[in-house]
């Protein structure tokens, strides 16, 4: 890059994503409907596989031997409904809403599975070089009390966010096609503004975070309340907000990561 940014101002970024979210909701619905199809048909079919009309209790449910296998493929299913959906948003953002694959359909292909096999490779980078400093320092920071161990676990964490934060522009990257920026390139952009980026990346997560719970929350208790004799119902009725939830996050986390990657990355031409 000709001139790099020094400076990642976070609520520009906040903005900008959480506006462009909520200023195209109605596309956001298009988008996200045969995605949220997908992982809602996977998880009903678990449920009702287990569920009262079964004829299984929850004791029986749990030890049956298809629970836990059926369980892995319903929630892969609704991963890569989720993917799916996160690299057409990822694309409504930096190209716009009007650009290929970004409608209503289940676009599944290379950008999806490049996207997928960076998350993965993410995932193997960050994980061990953890595991390693927990593997050395938390021993010596249990000694010391409770608190500290707690601290502790909070910088672990924070490390976790770190190296994601750093990696993290190569996804949208994928979902626009610009395989040349991967992993490492995403290193280097993010180099001059790591620690900004840090920042808005917890406190992007603390707003989605703290969000969804109360959201969660409080469809929980209505419906509770307005299916107090249909349990079963409740549970599905929970289970669809939830899901509807996760997927605006989705929208969210993938606007979030178009503009950092819109003020840092090299993107191509095609891009704006």
């Amino acid at each position: 890059m000709s001139n790099p940014v020094t400076k990642l101002e976070m609520g520009v970024v906040l903005r900008g994503a959480f506006g462009f979210v909520s200023d195209n909701v109605p596309h956001m619905i298009r988008a996200a409907f045969v995605p949220f199809l997908v992982s809602m048909g996977a998880t009903l079919f678990f449920l009702f596989s287990f569920g009262p009309s079964a004829g299984l209790d929850p004791i029986a449910a749990v030890t049956d031997p298809r629970f836990a296998s059926l369980g892995l493929i319903t929630n892969l299913i609704s991963a890569v409904a989720s993917l799916v959906f996160a690299c057409s948003w990822h694309r409504a953002t930096l190209i716009g809403l009007d650009s290929p694959r970004t409608g209503i359909g289940f676009h599944l292909g290379t950008p999806e599975l490049t996207y997928l096999i960076r998350l993965v490779l993410i995932f193997l980078i960050t994980i061990p070089v953890v595991a390693l400093v927990a593997l050395v320092a938390m021993p010596l920071i249990s000694s010391m009390g409770m608190m500290v161990a707690v601290l502790g676990m909070m910088l672990l964490l924070l490390m976790v966010l770190y190296v994601y934060a750093r990696l993290s522009l190569s996804l949208p990257a994928a979902a626009i096609g610009h395989t040349s920026f991967g992993l490492a390139s995403s290193w280097r952009a993010t180099a001059p503004v790591h620690m900004d980026l840090l920042w808005s990346h917890l406190f992007f997560n603390v707003i989605i975070i703290v969000a969804a719970f109360l959201i969660s929350f409080l469809v929980s208790i209505v419906t509770s309340l307005l299916f107090s004799s249909l349990p079963f119902v409740a549970a599905i009725a929970n289970l669809a907000v939830q899901s509807a939830v996760t997927f605006v996050g989705t929208a969210c986390a993938a606007s979030f990561l178009s503009w950092v990657y819109g003020q840092l990355g090299e993107k191509p031409e095609w891009v704006q």
